[in-house]
């Protein structure tokens, strides 16, 4: 962006051609601050153009209506408040660009914040899943071992009972 900016300061510093001098002569000048001249110091030649002309010693000046005396207009100068305009206007957009870039990344870290915490809480999920299922397969080894004790003592109960029932029916 610095490129095109140095590109317009380059553009406005370049010389602009002094202006020419109108096809015909131009009104006196008021001294400044004394606003337009009166209108019977302006009875001049009315011209094909309805603009008054008058002699006049400097071709800086020109008279854009009846009665309006100023500075003559020069297209370097427009086109330079024009570009100063467009400066400005591209000066804000890339602040404005800037500070939604700004945002997006504040809302972006949030967003990693927030999903390196669901990554967490999916790990510890992960390991209280596993911790369960193994408690699970030990509780269930258990519970066969157990069965099995039982059931081999109720065997041995069987069989005392069974002999202690032959002894007394003999």
């Amino acid at each position: 962006m610095v490129h095109g900016l140095d590109a317009l300061a380059q553009q406005v510093q370049q010389p602009v051609a002094p202006p020419m001098a109108p096809p015909f002569p131009t009104a006196p000048v008021a001294p400044p601050g004394a606003g337009p001249l009166p209108l019977p110091e302006l009875s001049g030649v009315m011209g094909v153009t309805g603009v008054t002309s008058y002699p006049s010693d400097t071709s800086t000046q020109h008279v854009g209506h009846v009665g309006h005396v100023g500075p003559a207009r020069s297209p370097g100068l427009d086109e330079s408040r024009r570009l100063e305009r467009r400066c400005e206007e591209l000066s804000q957009e890339l602040q404005q660009s800037e500070a939604a870039r700004t945002e997006v990344a504040r809302r972006l870290r949030g967003m990693e914040a927030e999903l390196e915490q669901l990554r967490e809480g999916r790990r510890r999920a992960e390991l209280r899943a596993e911790d369960s299922s193994r408690q699970l397969e030990e509780s269930e080894a258990s519970w066969r071992q157990r069965h099995a004790a039982l059931h081999r003592q109720l065997h041995r109960t069987e069989v005392a009972l069974a002999s202690r029932a032959g002894i007394e029916a003999h």
